[in-house]
C-alpha cells in the first residue's frame, strides 16, 4: 500500500521563542492591554514592524558578520572579523512564544545568519528596538485601534489630523500613527485600551457626542 504523505500547509506558522527581560515582557503586557490583544500578537506584531523598519536595521547592521538582504535588491555588507555577539540579560527572563507566517521566520533566519547567531536571540533584538521605536509603536497602536474604533471615530481622528496640518510645510506634517502615538504617550500612568483612550480624548475636544 502506497504511503501517504501528509501536506504542510502554506500558510503555517513557525513557532519563536526569543529569552527576554522581565521589564521588556512588562512593557509587551502594557502594549497588550492598550491594543486589547495578547502579548503574543503584540509580540509578533513588533518584530514584523522591526523587520520593515530600515532604521532599526541600519542600527543591527552594525553587528552583521555577514551579508544580509534587506530587500532583493538591497544588500547590507557584514564584517566577519566583528566579535560574535554577546547576549546576557541581567535577573530574571521569559520565553514569549511567538509564531510567524514562512516569509518572516525565514526572514528572521536570514537576519539570524547576518548576525551569526540563533533565531532566539535574532527576534529577541528586534522586540528590544522595536518596543524604543517611535514608528513601530505608531504603526502598532494604528494597526489595532481600528479594530476598538467605529467608522464615525476614525473618520473624526482625520479630520483632526487634517485641521492640524493646514498651512504646516509638509515636514512639519502630522499623520494618524503619529497622534495615536501623543495620545498613548498622554496617557502616561493612567493606561487604558487605545480605544477608550481616543473616545475620552475626543471627548475633551467635544468630537464624540
Amino acid at each position: 500500500m502506497e504511503e501517504r504523505v501528509r501536506k504542510v500547509r502554506s500558510d503555517k506558522k513557525m513557532g519563536i521563542n526569543p529569552i527576554i527581560s522581565i521589564e521588556l515582557n512588562d512593557a509587551l503586557a502594557r502594549l497588550g492591554y492598550v491594543c486589547d490583544r495578547p502579548v503574543k500578537d503584540i509580540g509578533e506584531t513588533l518584530v514584523v514592524l522591526a523587520l520593515n523598519n530600515r532604521e532599526i536595521i541600519n542600527t543591527i547592521a552594525r553587528k552583521f558578520r555577514r551579508p544580509y538582504w534587506y530587500t532583493d535588491t538591497i544588500m547590507i555588507n557584514g564584517d566577519p572579523e566583528l566579535p560574535k555577539m554577546k547576549w546576557v540579560i541581567q535577573g530574571d527572563t521569559v520565553r514569549p512564544g511567538l509564531r510567524f507566517s514562512q516569509p518572516h521566520y525565514e526572514k528572521i533566519s536570514e537576519l539570524a545568519y547576518a548576525l551569526d547567531t540563533s533565531k532566539i536571540k535574532a527576534a529577541a533584538l528586534l522586540l528590544i528596538y522595536a518596543t524604543h521605536n517611535e514608528q513601530c509603536l505608531s504603526h502598532l497602536l494604528t494597526k489595532y485601534v481600528k479594530y476598538q474604533l467605529d467608522h464615525r471615530r476614525m473618520e473624526n481622528l482625520r479630520r483632526v489630523v487634517d485641521y492640524t496640518n493646514q498651512g504646516k510645510p509638509e515636514q512639519f506634517q502630522i499623520n494618524i500613527p503619529i497622534l495615536l502615538n501623543h495620545i498613548y504617550y498622554c496617557m502616561g500612568d493612567n493606561v487604558k485600551p487605545i480605544g477608550k483612550a481616543v473616545s475620552k480624548w475626543m471627548s475633551g475636544l467635544g468630537l464624540d457626542s
